[in-house]
């Protein structure tokens, strides 16, 4: 496997700070571009080929959440490409030029183009603030087409309420950090957060504060969570094992490089007393007369001189690489007794636990019918997720849907009238059931291409519902979204937008006049606004995607 990253620090920390479980296999290497400086817009572009699906889902599953891999593909390549923003104000039109997208698919050409960007302020007035620990969870339109805002700017939650063109109209103080946002028939807030729900009035007063269903449930099976626990740490250790060597190994590539910088005798000298330095035992020394002993001090001495030469030789970019396998070789020995056959200790079981419950205990959506409330949570064991139904005073709650699964913490289910729609990720598919849990219809598959399917390891992520009942699916990969009936039949490619990719929430909204649509790039913080094209620019699109299928 290949790993190719213009900027060393967001690529090194993807893969094992954000996920320190990740299983790297022996022939993994990891290459990075020279001249890596950081400014305000970054060109960043990752290729990642996987010689074997068997790796790809192995990769896959040390995520938050299992993905489902397909198990065909031989050779799989993704490239993804993050594009410099145009423009740091809050709000902006791009060119038609670079906005527009003809579908590969001559019966679907894209109705609408990306025309502006809505940047989340953490200021009331939009003038520009240090947006330092500013966080946007997830948004939704009220029936006047004003954008609710759900963020977390350091430790305070917060909703924000934007007209259409961006501009800031309110914001009000939450009692949690948000997760999830939705708004009822009447008009009212639905946030959740941190195993908690709450039902706020457009000022922002709570009118109801509920505990997660699951969050009681967690505690009453908190012995089987905590054995769930300790198996997950005893295959960790297993798992890093196998990486220690790939870490080490590839501190001693950095320190070579920098070696090659050294001049030939300093080079050859360093390498010598590094090898016969490294084979000295304690009892090597301790059987050595005293002269012997005064000269393996002087070249100890020697080599500490050498290695702050060397150390001189290294960049930023590779002191920061080093650093950051190092931590991991650290976390590594932390679980050596465990690797050698020992029982997690207390504090190991008892850290991850916490961390676990934690995890759990997130609200992925929350969505409303005139008379009862829907939230889409993990299930206590495994790596499943549940939906749970309550009345509208978020009481009696039952579940309703289980063994959904999905990747990366993301579990997006909303409801109308005609039941629920969920966008299963991991399984490609948009799941319907009615509003008891019974299953009506399904559809949706993996495909790379064409316009039917959905792209990527995990889509769609989202989705969300037109005045008129059609369901919009969106994809995280590609920043593509369709228009369905509620049936399941394909209506039209809306198109795709210009978003950082990932397996991430990428949050959709519909204008009620379904001229504009709204997706979250999360990365950003800010919400991509794609509005319908002319009739004869549509027509247009059309006749060239015939013309060149």
């Amino acid at each position: 496997m290949i790993m190719r990253h213009r900027n060393v620090v967001g690529l090194v920390a993807a893969l094992f700070l954000v996920a320190p479980s990740l299983t790297l296999a022996e022939n993994t290497v990891v290459e990075v571009e020279e001249s890596s400086v950081i400014t305000d817009v970054v060109d960043v572009e990752v290729e990642i080929q996987t010689a074997d699906a068997a790796e790809s889902k192995q990769e896959c599953n040390s995520k938050e959440q299992p993905c489902e891999s397909t198990g065909q593909q031989k050779e799989q390549q993704v490239v993804a490409k993050k594009r410099k923003s145009k423009s740091l104000f809050s709000y902006f039109f791009a060119s038609s030029d670079d906005a527009d997208e003809v579908s590969d698919d001559a019966d679907f050409p894209a109705t609408h183009r990306q025309v502006a960007l809505l940047k989340v302020s953490a200021s009331a007035d939009g003038e520009e603030q240090s947006q330092s620990g500013l966080n946007v969870h997830s948004f939704c339109l009220d029936s006047q087409d004003n954008l609710l805002v759900a963020l977390t700017e350091g430790q305070a939650g917060k909703l924000q309420l934007l007209n259409p063109q961006g501009e800031h109209l309110q914001t009000i103080d939450l009692p949690v950090l948000p997760e999830a946002v939705n708004i009822d028939a009447d008009g009212n807030y639905l946030v959740a957060g941190a195993g908690k729900m709450y039902r706020l009035d457009p000022q922002g007063e709570v009118l109801i504060e509920a505990r997660s269903p699951l969050a009681a449930q967690i505690e009453e099976n908190k012995a089987q969570i905590r054995e769930e626990v300790i198996q997950q740490i005893k295959a960790q250790a297993k798992m890093m094992v196998q990486q220690q060597d790939v870490y080490q190994q590839q501190i001693d590539s950095i320190v070579m490089r920098a070696a090659r910088r050294l001049s030939r005798d300093d080079r050859n000298e360093y390498q010598s007393l590094k090898k016969r330095l490294a084979k000295l035992s304690d009892e090597d020394l301790a059987a050595m007369d005293a002269q012997e002993q005064n000269a393996m001090a002087l070249r100890k001495v020697l080599l500490r001189m050498l290695e702050t030469k060397l150390e001189a030789q290294l960049t930023d970019e590779e002191k920061e690489t080093r650093e950051l396998y190092a931590t991991q070789l650290e976390y590594i020995n932390d679980y050596a007794d465990v690797q050698a056959g020992a029982e997690p200790s207390d504090k190991q079981v008892d850290e991850t636990l916490a961390s676990m419950i934690q995890y759990k205990s997130k609200i992925a959506s929350i969505s409303a019918t005139n008379d009862e409330v829907f939230i889409a949570t993990g299930a206590v064991s495994g790596y499943g997720y549940d939906v749970w139904r309550m009345d509208a005073k978020m009481e009696n709650p039952e579940k309703i849907v289980t063994q959904l699964r999905g990747c990366c913490g993301q579990m997006d289910v909303q409801a109308c009238a005609s039941g629920l729609y969920v966008a299963e990720n991991s399984r490609h598919k948009v799941q319907h059931f009615d509003l008891a849990g019974k299953k009506v219809n399904s559809w949706g598959q993996g495909k790379r291409e064409g316009v039917r399917g959905f792209g990527s390891c995990c889509n769609p992520m989202n989705v969300a519902f037109g005045s008129d009942g059609s369901v919009y699916t969106a994809e995280s990969g590609s920043g593509r979204i369709k228009r369905y009936s509620a049936e399941g039949e394909l209506m039209s490619l809306i198109g795709s937008v210009e978003l950082v990719p990932g397996c991430k929430k990428v949050s959709i909204a519909v204008s009620n006049d379904h001229e504009r649509v709204y997706m979250l790039d999360i990365t950003r913080n800010h919400i991509i606004v794609m509005e319908a094209k002319p009739q004869e620019q549509q027509v247009a699109s059309k006749d060239e995607a015939e013309a060149a299928s």
